[in-house]
């Protein structure tokens, strides 16, 4: 339900991408008016959203077949997201703005679950590119966790937002997908727990980042942690698909400078290359064990500390 300015602009956006005809993007039923409410009508998403299937599927064991089609669903939503970017008509672009996996929903398609990103409310359609504009981003009614480290910097206060804001988001749930598919849901939740900062400004809760005193954006010392546990995890060496994805997250994708992160182009022809490469050959995905590792600390429950007398 939208009042009536919220409602044009979502209708304006998803008309425009209705057009794209990309099957990662969700496409709308219909749009009505009752009385003075508005509506937008999208199809049911019957597998839920990816945070739920996580959490649903936690206890199956991931076979290399579940691994490589997470890894085609991340490929087809990077696509989506350079298609959002890139292919709108004219000299418009749009960022998504609030990429996270409860927006990200789930359907089946020719018997196979089938990643789509939703929730384009928050979408920004804009007429120059970024270096053009003066006007500052007015869009904030996004998730803290998921947000990029712009939005609080000192020094970007103000200024325009980047479509490479939403290619943060994705790092972030990417790195989520990856302690998902080592460990499990419960790992997830855990490192979430890890990242738990004051609901106050300069430290968003569970967020990837924090504002140092200067009012510089950090990596949170727990994400770095998590990067170099998915590193070490011995499934992940000897240039397996797994480990080619974290390093992506680490040296691509989850990087404070705006101008240094890749853009989405460039994510999705690096994913391309990783999942063709595990396509050959699944034993490529990841490395098998006897045993699986011992579970890192960051993934472990926080541990509050004793009461001392």
């Amino acid at each position: 339900m939208y009042d009536q300015k919220s409602f044009e602009h979502e209708k304006d956006i998803l008309t425009r991408i209705q057009n794209l005809n990309d099957k990662h993007l969700v496409k709308h039923i219909a749009t009505c008016q009752i009385d003075s409410k508005y509506y937008v009508i999208f199809p049911l998403a019957n597998g839920g959203n990816l945070l739920e299937y996580w959490k649903k599927e936690s206890e199956t064991p991931q076979q290399p077949e579940l691994i490589l089609w997470a890894f085609q669903q991340l490929l087809g939503i990077t696509g989506a997201i350079r298609t959002l970017h890139h292919d709108l008509e004219g000299d418009k672009n749009c960022r998504h703005g609030d990429i996270k996996p409860a927006n990200i929903l789930i359907f089946k398609q020719d018997g196979r679950d089938l990643l789509v990103i939703a929730d384009l409310g928050v979408s920004k359609i804009h007429e120059q590119v970024t270096e053009m504009r003066r006007s500052g981003t007015d869009t904030r009614a996004t998730t803290p966790a998921y947000e990029a480290p712009e939005v609080l910097e000192s020094t970007r206060q103000g200024k325009p937002r980047a479509r490479t804001y939403d290619i943060w988001s994705l790092g972030c749930v990417f790195l989520e997908f990856a302690i998902w598919l080592l460990y499990d849901f419960t790992a997830v939740e855990n490192f979430e727990a890890h990242r738990s900062r004051p609901l106050e400004i300069p430290y968003p809760n569970t967020s990837f980042y924090s504002i140092n005193p200067v009012g510089k954006a950090e990596i949170l010392s727990d994400v770095s942690d998590a990067i170099e546990a998915l590193r070490e995890d011995p499934r992940c060496k000897g240039g397996t698909a797994l480990g080619s994805l974290v390093d992506l997250i680490a040296t691509k994708l989850l990087v404070i400078a705006v101008e240094r992160r890749c853009k989405a182009e460039e994510l999705h022809e690096e994913l391309r290359k990783i999942v063709e490469y595990a396509e050959q050959d699944l034993s490529r995905l990841l490395n098998t064990t006897a045993q699986p590792p011992p579970v890192p600390k960051v993934f472990l429950p926080v541990r509050k500390p004793s009461k001392t007398l």
